[in-house]
């Protein structure tokens, strides 16, 4: 059994002398696999630009993790520029904790009675058993016979797994199983891509055999930052074998040491090799990060006559100007003769003002603040807000005292300095025409009317005065048989002739209601077999309509699964074409099914129009003439 595990004479010097070459090759500092000059910049976050977050560790000159770092001892340089920082924080992500188990017959060695193994169990276990079960963190057990915890929350169910971890001492050989099960672990991914990993490595002495594999394990290790502490179980001076120093290289690759135990050692404090991986610091910065494409990074730390930076790290940006646009603007604006409650007060045009209102998105992602936004009307600008909330603008008409055609658009500049205008559209002022009346319009109908009563029944009055008066002064034999007899005699009654009202009496004033235009064309919904839904249409009468899911973002709102929140637009042009741009929908826009890009498709009469499973047809009012299918003969062929 023994010779069969020998290996030969030539293979075994040759498994040495590589071991060897590997040994004086490895770096001897574990600082220099923590970080770079002193400062690791581990992640750059750009999911609140132009904030951007960063994270990175640093170091003294010995590798221990600096705690008690100041923000002005932290500078940020963006490509090649100094920014200032604005927050530096110190938490904790957690650190995966990896024990690997390599047994050895060694392992049964007895101190006091109580076996190697046994010691190294114990001290496994009471560690763990102290750690607090809310703490960040994992913990799994590694063994040449297979993972026996995997990622466990809770310490006191790992220390449970140690402890019922008994293995065949006698039959179980040494192998790099554990080690190599360990490093597998590490490769999944962490709750957060800040998380450490560190492996407790207990192993006896390895064989030469194994000894070659260590480079390996060691240069993997490090690829995936993973910190490798070594136990040694075995006899005093094996640390001094080419064996034992492949161990302690291996280590030291990683970030790790060494430790020889033969029963008579301390153990040394787990928690000394956790501390370092606990914390991480999180820096933010106001970025000064104009254009898209690919910037550098980078963290100088100074600190009592010392400096370190880093290594520049490459991230990529998208940065675009927002983009206003127009919620609903009316193709015209109507402005009517009112009168005050206050009838002292002279007539007046309203409204004397009119909300535009608009939204602004973001098309490369990052929402900021915007600083200013202005209304253009025929290209001046004519109202202007720098303060939350942008979302309307007061559009001034007392100056519109004549019906005429306007153009219109919002301009809206973000924080970064990014100005952009929505497309210009066309709004007609429609101005109801001046009244005239009595006196030029300075005497109100109401009032004409009121004079007119009251002449009329003065008029009246007077001429029934006029009738007594005059019978009294001149009574006749008639009328003093009338005066006798009055309820058998005629009564003559005076006709007088009526006074005629002004024509300005009968006019009144009233709001002119605003009856809609009719629509130049619509959307007529189809189902199966293109079959129109009678009296299931939608009207198309401003010169934008968006369509989505969402009423926040969409003019009209199609209730269905397949349509986005924001889907389509669809542009009325001055020149009367109908232009339907995609959204950047997710189950796409289609025309005739044919799918419509982001630069749109003109429109006709009848086409099929597809917002992911809802179906419209497009109709014109007036379509014009039709072209007519010719029905063309076809020519016998002669035989």
């Amino acid at each position: 059994m023994t010779s069969s595990r020998r290996l030969r004479p030539s293979r075994l010097a040759l498994s040495l002398c590589l071991a060897s070459l590997w040994v004086s090759l490895l770096p001897a500092s574990a600082f220099a696999a923590q970080a770079d000059n002193g400062v690791a910049l581990s992640l750059v976050e750009t999911d609140s630009f132009p904030e951007l977050r960063f994270y990175f560790e640093t170091y003294d000159e010995s590798g221990n993790f600096i705690e008690d770092l100041q923000p002005e001892e932290i500078r940020v340089i963006e490509d090649g520029v100094p920014r200032p920082l604005e927050v530096l924080e110190k938490f904790e992500p957690g650190v995966q904790f990896i024990a690997a188990i390599n047994t050895a017959p060694v392992f049964l060695n007895q101190v006091a009675g109580v076996s190697l193994y046994g010691r190294v169990q114990e001290a496994l276990a009471s560690w763990a058993r102290t750690q607090d079960a809310g703490g960040l963190g994992d913990y799994s057990l590694a063994s040449n016979t297979g993972l026996q915890a995997i990622r466990l929350d809770d310490p006191q169910e790992f220390a449970s797994a140690i402890q019922s971890y008994q293995p065949d001492l006698l039959t179980l050989q040494p192998s790099m199983v554990s080690l190599s099960q360990a490093l597998d672990l590490a490769t999944d991914p962490n709750p957060s891509p800040l998380m450490k990993r560190t492996i407790l490595y207990v192993t006896g002495l390895p064989l030469s055999t194994q000894v070659a594999a260590l480079p390996n394990m060691a240069d993997r290790a490090a690829q995936l930052g993973v910190r490798i502490q070594v136990w040694l179980v075995g006899y005093p001076g094996q640390e001094n074998t080419i064996a034992g120093e492949a161990l302690r290289q291996m280590a030291e690759r990683t970030g790790g040491s060494l430790f020889v135990y033969s029963g008579l050692q301390e153990f040394p404090d787990i928690q000394a090799y956790l501390q370092p991986l606990r914390y991480v610091y999180r820096g933010s910065y106001p970025s000064g990060i104009r254009a898209s494409g690919p910037h550098r990074l980078a963290v100088q730390v100074q600190r009592e006559g010392m400096r370190f930076t880093s290594q520049e790290r490459v991230f990529n940006l998208t940065v675009l100007p927002p983009n206003p646009i127009l919620i609903s603007p009316p193709s015209q604006v109507q402005r009517v003769w009112t009168r005050p409650e206050d009838k002292k007060e002279k007539e007046r045009l309203e409204p004397e003002a009119f909300a535009v209102q608009f939204l602004v998105e973001f098309p490369d992602g990052h929402r900021r603040d915007i600083v200013r936004a202005s209304l253009l009307v025929d290209g001046e600008a004519v109202a202007e807000m720098t303060q939350p909330p942008f979302d309307a603008l007061d559009w001034p008409l007392a100056a519109y005292t004549e019906t005429g055609k306007h153009w219109i658009k919002v301009q809206v500049e973000d924080q970064l300095g990014f100005i952009q205008e929505t497309i210009a559209v066309p709004v007609e002022v429609v101005v109801e025409p001046t009244r005239r009346g009595l006196f030029g319009g300075l005497v109100s109908p109401e009032r004409l009317a009121i004079a007119a009563a009251v002449l009329v029944a003065g008029a009246i009055l007077a001429a029934v005065l006029f009738s007594i008066s005059r019978r009294r002064v001149f009574p006749t034999a008639r009328s003093r048989r009338a005066a006798r007899d009055p309820v058998t005699q005629p009564v003559p009654i005076r006709q007088e002739p009526l006074l005629q009202r002004s024509a300005a009496a009968d006019v009144k004033t009233a709001r002119r209601s605003e009856n809609p235009l009719p629509a130049p064309a619509r959307l007529t919904r189809v189902v199966e077999d293109s079959l129109a839904v009678e009296g299931n249409y939608i009207q198309l009468s401003r010169n934008q309509v968006t369509f989505g899911s969402d009423a926040s973002q969409a003019v009209i709102v199609l209730d269905d699964p397949s349509v986005s929140k924001l889907h389509a637009r669809l542009h009325h042009t001055p020149d009367g074409r109908y232009l339907l741009n995609d959204a950047g929908s997710i189950s796409g826009t289609w025309v005739n099914y044919t799918p419509v890009s982001p630069l749109g498709v003109q429109l006709k009469h009848g086409d099929l129009i597809h917002f992911g499973w809802m179906a419209f047809r497009f109709e014109l009012s007036n379509p014009g003439e039709l072209p007519q299918p010719v029905v063309m003969p076809y020519p016998e062929e002669t035989l």
